[in-house]
């Protein structure tokens, strides 16, 4: 199923407004904050994509979503190099348009996909 991402209406804006109302000299703590988050506002308002966005980040603690391959017994996270083979073998290369074609080149683009049908998340 081939799947649409309309690009964003705009460009998200951070505002510095938080400090407006109070007079704020070179001493005041808030000063170094608001230069520091003008300097963010205006490298955030300069970025212009239409492409999809993505994060990530380090969690020292998260729930295990119940990860069970194709009915099989649980993938345990952080999974090891066995769990990542047992992923994989359930996985088929990722294939991409070329012209009027959806081929498989992995000189192009070396990358695994896993369809939604072979897996399933048990802790919701």
């Amino acid at each position: 199923m081939e799947q649409i991402f309309d690009p964003p209406s705009a460009v998200v804006g951070i505002s510095d407004d938080e400090y407006d109302d109070d007079v704020i000299t070179s001493e005041h703590p808030a000063a170094l904050v608001m230069e520091q988050n003008h300097g963010l506002l205006q490298a955030l308002n300069s970025i212009e994509s239409t492409g999809n966005i993505a994060t990530f980040g380090h969690y020292p603690t998260f729930p295990n979503p119940g990860l069970t391959i194709e009915g099989n017994n649980l993938i345990p996270l952080p999974f090891k190099k066995d769990d990542a083979q047992i992923i994989k073998a359930a996985c088929r290369q990722a294939p991409f348009g070329h012209g009027d074609k959806t081929i498989v080149d992995t000189s192009v683009r070396n990358t695994w996909e896993l369809d939604a049908s072979k897996f399933d998340l048990k802790n919701p």
